[in-house]
């Protein structure tokens, strides 16, 4: 498979998972109402904030624009396995999403959400 399409495949694993974690933060407080929007803005705005390193792949891409094919085939797989760890800590908090739904449930004070969250 060629490494621009797998890395397309784990930036959409990032993507999705990261709106299902973010919208089980965001439904502190409820899901009825008002309360809804804030989930929708928490799901949007997840993805972003788990691929921190993600935004710093342009420095990478410019140092593996030199002259040498070999250097840039190194680059592009090290940007692979960076995304893929990405992707993987990603599901991992998609799957304990459950458990902060049952958090928020069952403590109300927002202090005790955030401190699961955090």
């Amino acid at each position: 498979m060629p490494l621009h399409r797998t890395l397309l495949q784990l930036i959409l694993l990032v993507v999705v998972f990261g709106n299902i974690y973010g919208a089980a933060m965001g439904s502190f407080g409820g899901i009825l109402g008002e309360r809804l929007l804030q989930v929708f803005y928490s799901a949007v705005k997840a993805p972003a904030a788990v691929d921190g390193d993600i935004r710093a792949q342009p420095a990478q891409f410019l140092h593996s624009s030199t002259p040498c094919s070999a250097c840039g085939r190194i680059s592009g797989r090290r940007s692979a396995r960076l995304v893929a760890g990405q992707a993987g800590m990603t599901i991992l908090l998609a799957a304990l999403a459950p458990f902060t739904l049952l958090w928020n449930v069952s403590f109300p004070p927002q202090n005790a959400a955030i401190l699961f969250n955090a």
